[in-house]
């Protein structure tokens, strides 16, 4: 089995499906109604948010996705690259950095039937990211409209509901029996969210976003690359950790901005200890270092409750590897409150947090080294385990120039040539190739100016790497960077 293939990058959001019951206020009632018809469908507001910032030169949309639909896309639009409309957002980008997910959110701001506001804009929802404005939100999807208009792109979607058709299914069809929205409504704050919709993004690089609209959350997500003729395939277990996650700031976010009266300080002196590496993640400040604290805890929790062992594993590991060391404990802190018939969140929750903060950041976050140094120790015996990588090309950290390129990895025996690699996959550009004696691999790829790649090799539930005698290659990453 030959396997290259993307993960939906770690960047947001949620599982959905259809309407939910859950209270206005306080902690979701255990016994809510939550129907698990699970919604996706793609959204044409959000493909021509994504047909704007594409030709306004946003990079975080350049990354290509479904390549037959992307060229499609660029036929239809590219003689619009000069439109007003894309001058306007430009223009918003460089004067109130509207960038990333603000796009997406506005987009899904415009009513799907002439881009009027979706919602009442005084008083201002708290919801909305704030880079926007009244002023600023109005300007866009007045040209949005415009936009839309002139480029005559309802056609141009309906032209391609085919396309939209097996990717929808394709999703449903992944989250169907997995996701569980009861988790939400039955044990965290409860904020008033009524309705759950999975968007796949098709044109909107490989980021995903939570947006909320009024009583609505959306899950957009990312696309995969693939190419023509290649099957439509979205990694269900990668996908299911992802909107998991994601779903979980929804709820999460707004707790942590309400007890920050007894979380700041602990907080504080946590993110002193672990600063650089938070900022390394753009995670610059105490706050967020909650946010995905909470979000991390309660999504292993998830995991672990719905028997997903192996997502879980990955989810831990990936935890520990981004400097979160201390999530596994703090979501055995909630189990512990959940076993005894206690509530996720009460009053007493902030406090044992605050606690368990304070515990990870003493003697200058001496439980943090230690845990690092017994998990080193733990991947260093793993990694001797089986067939060995000699070299990997470009090396483990190395920044490369954008471009065409070639991905070596060089192995110590002879493998069997299958492959097993996920991740953040740069582009394949060709068929990946061994030499002769099948100890070294190359794959022409394509790498995309400002990505960060950060490849998993093999997985604990694919064969892949496998020398001919049977050893299979321990799972590992392996991380570079494009100038």
């Amino acid at each position: 089995m030959n396997t290259i293939r993307h993960r939906l990058l770690l960047g947001v959001l949620l599982g959905a499906l259809a309407p939910a019951t859950a209270p206005a206020s306080g902690i979701g009632s255990a016994t809510a109604a939550v129907p698990q018809a699970i919604e996706v469908r793609v959204d044409p507001r959000v493909e021509l948010a994504a047909v704007m910032a594409r030709l306004a030169g946003f990079e975080e949309y350049q990354a290509r996705g479904i390549e037959a639909y992307d060229r499609a896309v660029d036929a239809h639009f590219a003689p619009f690259r000069g439109h007003p409309a894309v001058a306007t957002l430009r223009a918003l980008r460089e004067q109130r950095r509207i960038a990333y997910n603000a796009v997406v959110e506005a987009g899904l701001m415009g009513a799907s039937s002439d881009w009027s506001p979706a919602l009442p804009l005084a008083p201002w929802p708290d919801s909305l990211d704030p880079r926007w404005d009244g002023a600023s939100l109005r300007s866009f999807l007045q040209a949005a409209k415009r936009f839309e208009r002139d480029t005559g792109a309802r056609a141009f979607f309906a032209g391609q509901r085919a396309v939209h058709a097996e990717v929808e299914a394709r999703i449903r069809a992944n989250l169907q029996q997995r996701l569980d929205l009861r988790w939400y409504a039955q044990r965290l704050p409860a904020q008033g969210i009524h309705h759950f919709v999975v968007v796949p993004g098709l044109l909107d690089g490989l980021n995903s976003y939570a947006v909320r609209v009024g009583d609505t959350v959306y899950g957009v997500l990312a696309t995969p690359t693939i190419r023509a003729g290649e099957a439509i395939d979205y990694p269900a277990d990668a996908q299911l950790a992802l909107l998991v996650h994601e779903f979980h700031h929804v709820y999460l976010n707004p707790w942590v901005d309400d007890s920050m009266g007894v979380l700041a300080a602990p907080a504080q002196r946590l993110f002193d200890v672990v600063a650089p590496t938070m900022r390394g993640l753009a995670y610059g400040e105490p706050r967020i270092l909650l946010y995905e604290s909470l979000v991390r805890a309660n999504t292993l929790s998830y995991l672990r409750q719905h028997g997903e062992e192996a997502v879980l594993r990955r989810a831990i590991a990936e935890d520990q590897g981004k400097g979160f060391p201390w999530t596994p404990a703090l979501a055995d802190l909630l189990d512990t409150a959940e076993a005894a018939g206690k509530p996720r969140f009460d009053a007493g929750t902030a406090p044992a947090v605050a606690t368990l903060l304070d515990d990870w950041a003493a003697d200058n976050g001496a439980r943090i080294v230690a845990e690092q140094q017994r998990l080193a120790a733990e991947q260093a015996r793993v990694l001797a385990q089986g067939p060995q990588l000699t070299t990997l090309s470009p090396a483990e950290g190395a920044r490369l120039a954008a471009g065409d390129s070639v991905l070596e990895l060089h192995f110590d025996r002879p493998m069997d040539g299958r492959i097993a690699i996920f991740g953040d996959v740069p582009t394949v550009t060709g068929k990946p190739a061994w030499d002769e004696a099948k100890q070294v691999l190359r794959i022409p790829v394509r790498l995309e100016a400002g990505a960060r790649y950060r490849l998993l090799l093999n997985s604990e539930s694919d064969g892949g790497f496998t020398s001919r005698a049977g050893e299979k290659l321990s799972p590992r990453s392996w991380t570079f960077s494009v100038d």
